[in-house]
């Protein structure tokens, strides 16, 4: 039985992905699991953001780095980069939104094309709690997760349901992988199995969550002091509004102004010729 660990002593440290549409409740999963807390205003996630609780299983001590990264198109660029190292996922969908429910294939295609095959996939159904806006069947839910080889579980973040053991079933089929696989070579169980990677990122990465004693929830920044991984530097927000709401629109203006003149100067010719 999983159990809170408030230190940040731990055994193994593994990182967990949330992927899935915009505004299905993955933000309000990831605060319910690691501080207990729901927002109702909470806000479509910009860029990405991460959060960490440690719990016991079989008798160790395993640190879960959970990610959860904006839904939206336009920032496909980081989430893709932002699978790199993951170990398990929560792929998640709203039950009043069948829409949501229909991408999830898009989503597992994504993810299982930038991990590990030995990633360990939990499908969750959130807003179950909404059960008079349902849109989703628990039977289509069960039966796709069947078909893709994958966990599967309905939650509600409002009410705290499942949260709790959907997170710690993830965290526990992936330390059941690991040392299954450390047997499989022969190593100690709990030493990390050879040429398996289970840390997120490089040392610095690790080391910047260490020296930040433990953070619950830190949204990571550009100007923050901590080492962050290369592709979170590319901030690219900035950038795209300095160059759609500033340098293309006066592109654009010049280029109007020109086409005037010389459609102006052309019919004046033509005039005079006349």
């Amino acid at each position: 039985m999983a159990a809170y660990r408030a230190d940040d002593d731990y055994d193994y440290l593994f990182k967990v992905v949330l992927i899935g549409d915009s505004g299905v409740g993955k933000s309000n999963l990831l605060s319910r699991f690691t501080r207990n807390e729901f927002s109702l205003e909470s806000k479509s996630t910009i860029g990405v953001e991460f959060a960490t609780r440690s719990i016991r299983v079989d008798d160790k001590v395993v640190k879960a780095q959970i990610w959860d990264t904006a839904g939206q198109e336009r920032y496909r660029a980081i989430t893709s980069a932002y699978y790199r190292g993951a170990v398990g996922a929560l792929l998640v969908y709203d039950v009043t939104r069948h829409v949501t429910f229909e991408n999830v294939e898009r989503w597992l295609k994504e993810l299982r094309g930038h991990t590990d095959s030995n990633i360990v996939i939990m499908l969750v159904g959130n807003k179950a709690d909404l059960r008079h806006l349902r849109a989703v069947s628990t039977d289509d839910a069960k039966a796709f997760a069947e078909r893709e080889n994958t966990f599967f579980m309905e939650t509600s973040a409002l009410e705290s349901m499942n949260v709790e053991t959907a997170f710690t079933e993830v965290l526990t089929q992936i330390h059941h992988v690991v040392s299954r696989k450390a047997l499989e070579v022969g190593d100690d169980p709990t030493a990390l199995p050879k040429g398996r990677t289970i840390n997120v990122g490089s040392k610095d990465d690790v080391s910047a969550v260490k020296n930040a004693g433990c953070p619950q929830d830190l949204r990571l920044k550009s100007n923050e002091n901590e080492q962050l991984p290369n592709f979170l530097h590319l901030t690219s927000v900035p950038y795209s509004w300095f160059f759609y709401g500033i340098v293309l629109p006066r592109v654009m203006f010049h280029f109007i102004v020109l086409i005037v003149f010389v459609v102006f100067d052309c019919f004046r010719i033509h005039s005079r010729q006349i």
